[in-house]
């Protein structure tokens, strides 16, 4: 019965107006910058306490039915923007950088902690993970790593990144492509596993003679 109605609860304040429930938030204490848009249907849900560690800044803007539920701690730098039916649940940290780009339908697991940095771009239906856990009644397998992605790196459409891995500075994901590994600065990666196809200076060099 406590489940249901905090449900309905719930339901009912994510379609409330932007303005109310970001005047809500701050009242308990979370930090929010301004021009903040919070869409409909949008909400955060904190860990127990950790309502003040809520951390948004000037010229958010968070779409229609994003859900970030049970962190411990959440921070978007400036002028940051993340897109509709996105879910960012877990209960460690997640920490996104300025004017970065989580575009729609994307999952991100925060079991351990989330770091994005700045201009960072990650397309549709890409998901981000950082724990797997296999049980069964002879043995468990847990697998629980922070994901770390560094400034000017863009996640192509539907790519999977596993827990523990770190996508370095001005790297490119191809679309559908499942990093296992540690990518190096300034790489292109495709594949299942993903592995170095080029480098984005190369690229970028052979686009600008096109």
């Amino acid at each position: 019965m406590k489940k249901y109605v905090k449900e309905t609860i719930l339901a009912v304040f994510s379609h409330l107006p932007s303005t109310f429930k970001l005047y809500v938030y701050r009242f308990f204490g979370a930090k929010i910058g301004k021009n903040v848009y919070l869409g409909f249907g949008s909400y955060f849900l904190m860990g127990a306490g950790n309502i003040k560690h809520l951390d948004i800044g000037d010229g958010c803007h968070i779409e229609r039915n994003v859900v970030i539920s049970g962190l411990s701690a959440f921070s978007a730098g400036r002028s940051v923007r993340i897109c509709r039916d996105t879910k960012i649940m877990g209960d460690a940290e997640f920490i996104l950088g300025d004017n970065s780009f989580i575009s729609m339908n994307n999952f991100i697991d925060v079991r351990s902690k989330v770091l994005i940095g700045k201009y960072v771009e990650i397309a549709p239906h890409c998901i981000l993970l950082t724990h797997g856990e296999y049980l069964s009644d002879k043995f468990a397998i847990k697998n629980i790593k922070p994901l770390i992605i560094n400034d000017y790196v863009w996640v192509c459409a539907g790519s999977i990144l596993q827990p523990g891995v770190t996508i370095n500075t001005e790297s490119i994901v191809a679309a559908g492509a499942v990093v296992t590994s540690d990518v190096p600065p300034h790489s292109f990666v495709a594949g299942v596993p993903a592995k170095i196809i080029n480098s984005v200076d190369e690229i970028i060099k052979n686009n600008r003679s096109v």
